[in-house]
C-alpha cells in the first residue's frame, strides 16, 4: 500500500455515454478546467461518447462499438488501461451493465460516481414493459457489480446513502456536488424590469422530473393569485407536446409563458438578463429523490440569478436567501419575494453563492477522502 500523505497521487474521473448532452459536457469542462487550480494532486478528465469531440478532453467510441452494450464493453476497456497509469479511476456509473462486473473483479482501484438513483430512475425514462426490464436487469448486476467495489461517490449524500444500500456489505462513500468554474461563467447584465416580474425556466428538455407541468396547473387553475401582476415565464428548451398544446390552447397560460425553444449560451443569457429568478426542478420527487444537486442551479446563482426551486439543495444553508422554495400552493408569496430580489444586485448574489457552487471548492473537499481511500486497508492497487 503507497502512503499519499505527502506525495502527488493521481485520478481520472471517466464517463462513457452514447450521447454527450451540453449540461454533461459543461459539467466536464468546469471540472476540467478546476484542475489547475489543485497541488500535489494530479486529476484528469476524459469522456468516450458516440459524436465528434468538442472539447479536449472527449474522446469518441469507434463505429463498431457503439452499441448499447458494447459501448460499456469499450468504455471498460479504456478504464482498465487507464487504471495502471493513475492511484484512482472514478467512473461515472453505467447502468443495466453486464461487463462491470466482471471488469470490477480484476480492476482494483475503481470508485463510482452516481448523479441519480438508478434503479428508480429506469422505470421513470421507460414507463413501461423496457423500463420495467432494463430496472430489473439494473437491481441484479448492479448487485453483483457492488461486491467488488471499494467506494462510490454520490452527488448527494442521499445518493450516495442509495448506493451503498446496494452493496452486500456496505462501502465506503463521499459526496461530489455539481459545480461551477466561475471563470467560465461571466455574470448577466441586469436588465430586470421596474415592476414587472420575469421568471427564466431552462431546460434541455422539459422532462416529466422537471414538473412544469405542476406549474401549469397552479396558474391555469388558480389564476386568481396572480390577479394584479404582471408576471411573464420564459420557458428555454424543448417541450413536450403536450405542455406545448396545453400552453397554446390555454389563454391564460399563453399569455403568460414565452415558449423560447432550443436556443445558443448567448441567446439564453440574453433572456435571462431581463429575468428576476430562474426556476429549477419542481418535481424531482418522481425519481425518488428529496435532495438534488442540479448544474443549473449553480449555473443561475453564477450569473447573479436567484433560484426557485421545488426540492432540497444540501450545498446551500437553510438560511441562504438565494436558493428559495417555490410553493406552488402560495405564487403570490413568491411574486413579493421577487419584488424584494429586484433590490439585490447580480454581483451580490453571485458572491455570496460562491462557497457553494464553486467547483475548485468541491473538488478540494473530495481530496481528503479519496487520499483516505487509497491509505485505507480496502484499497486494492
Amino acid at each position: 500500500m503507497q502512503d499519499t500523505n505527502d506525495s502527488t497521487f493521481s485520478i481520472v474521473h471517466v464517463s462513457g455515454v452514447g450521447k454527450l448532452y451540453s449540461s454533461i459536457r459543461s459539467q466536464l469542462r468546469y471540472e476540467s478546467l478546476a484542475t489547475s487550480h489543485l497541488i500535489f494532486f494530479k486529476w484528469d478528465t476524459v469522456v468516450f461518447h458516440d459524436s465528434e469531440p468538442v472539447e479536449s478532453f472527449e474522446y469518441r467510441i469507434p463505429a463498431p462499438f457503439r452499441l448499447i452494450f458494447l459501448r460499456s464493453l469499450y468504455v471498460w476497456w479504456q478504464v482498465w488501461m487507464l487504471s495502471s497509469r493513475y492511484d484512482l479511476v472514478m467512473m461515472r456509473y453505467i447502468t443495466f451493465d453486464p461487463f462491470g462486473f466482471v471488469f470490477n473483479s480484476f480492476i482494483s482501484n475503481v470508485i463510482t460516481i452516481h448523479h441519480s438513483k438508478e434503479i428508480e430512475e429506469l422505470l421513470l425514462i421507460k414507463n413501461d414493459w423496457r423500463g420495467k426490464a432494463a430496472s430489473f436487469f439494473e437491481r441484479f448486476m448492479g448487485s453483483l457489480y457492488f461486491r467488488n467495489s471499494i467506494g462510490v461517490v454520490g452527488v448527494t449524500e442521499e445518493i450516495a446513502l442509495y448506493e451503498t444500500r446496494r452493496a452486500p456489505n456496505g462501502m465506503h462513500y463521499s459526496v461530489y456536488p455539481n459545480g461551477i468554474y466561475l471563470d467560465d461563467q461571466h455574470i448577466l447584465q441586469d436588465n430586470r424590469h421596474g415592476s414587472d416580474i420575469k421568471l427564466g425556466f431552462v431546460c434541455s428538455y422539459f422532462s416529466e422530473w422537471h414538473g412544469l407541468d405542476l406549474l401549469l396547473d397552479s396558474i391555469e387553475y388558480h389564476p386568481q393569485n396572480l390577479l394584479g401582476t404582471s408576471v411573464q415565464i420564459a420557458l428555454i428548451g424543448t417541450l413536450g407536446l403536450s405542455d406545448y398544446r396545453r400552453i397554446k390552447n390555454s389563454p391564460i397560460l399563453s399569455s403568460m409563458f414565452q415558449v423560447c425553444g432550443y436556443l445558443s449560451a448567448n441567446q439564453i443569457e440574453a433572456i435571462l438578463a431581463s429575468c428576476d429568478a430562474g426556476i429549477g426542478s419542481l418535481a424531482l420527487q418522481r425519481k425518488n429523490l428529496n435532495d438534488a444537486s442540479t448544474l443549473k442551479v449553480r449555473q443561475y446563482l453564477a450569473m447573479g440569478l436567484p433560484v426557485f426551486s421545488g426540492h432540497t439543495d444540501p450545498s446551500f444553508p437553510e438560511t441562504f436567501p438565494y436558493y428559495i422554495n417555490l410553493d406552488l400552493t402560495n405564487l403570490e408569496n413568491t411574486i413579493k419575494t421577487c419584488h424584494a430580489l429586484k433590490a439585490i444586485s447580480r454581483t451580490e448574489i453571485r458572491e455570496s453563492s460562491t462557497p457553494y457552487i464553486s467547483k475548485v471548492n468541491q473538488m478540494k473537499k473530495l481530496l481528503p477522502w479519496l487520499r483516505n481511500l487509497i491509505n485505507s486497508p480496502s484499497y486494492r492497487f
